[in-house]
């Protein structure tokens, strides 16, 4: 199920996994060139075997067509007050660009404020895990 948490410091995020905190996923990326796409590669719980991502290609990849995101309603699932709903969803609405780490599956939500890239939402949640 997917959760919802707002922090203004990245260096107060606690993942679930072990309690790390939030920047220790650097540890887990291998690094890679970024490639701008217009959609992500396609993805299937069946070609994950032996150490493959389950993507059709793999590497880094950033678009910025988000209006999936963007109209995503996940927030349904995750155990949100009205006000808070709101929120997320105003929020989806300024993401300008999502970045895709393939060997993760992480995927990452930015908005553009006042000069500079901003995260907004960041997506760690482990593909066929349900």
């Amino acid at each position: 199920m997917p959760a919802y948490t707002h922090y203004s410091v990245v260096q107060h995020v606690k993942r679930q996994y072990r309690q790390q905190p939030f920047t220790s996923i650097a540890e887990q990326m291998q690094q890679c060139r970024l490639r701008q796409r217009q959609t992500f590669p396609v993805f299937d719980c069946a070609d994950m075997h032996q150490g493959a991502s389950g993507f059709a290609e793999d590497g880094c990849f950033y678009s910025t067509q988000t209006a999936a995101f963007q109209n995503s309603d996940m927030w349904q699932y995750a155990n949100l007050n009205k006000q808070e709903q709101q929120q997320v969803q105003l929020l989806q609405q300024q993401v300008a660009a999502t970045v895709l780490h393939t060997a993760s599956s992480y995927r990452f939500h930015f908005g553009y404020r006042k000069g500079q890239w901003v995260l907004l939402f960041a997506d760690l949640r482990v593909p066929c895990s349900a």
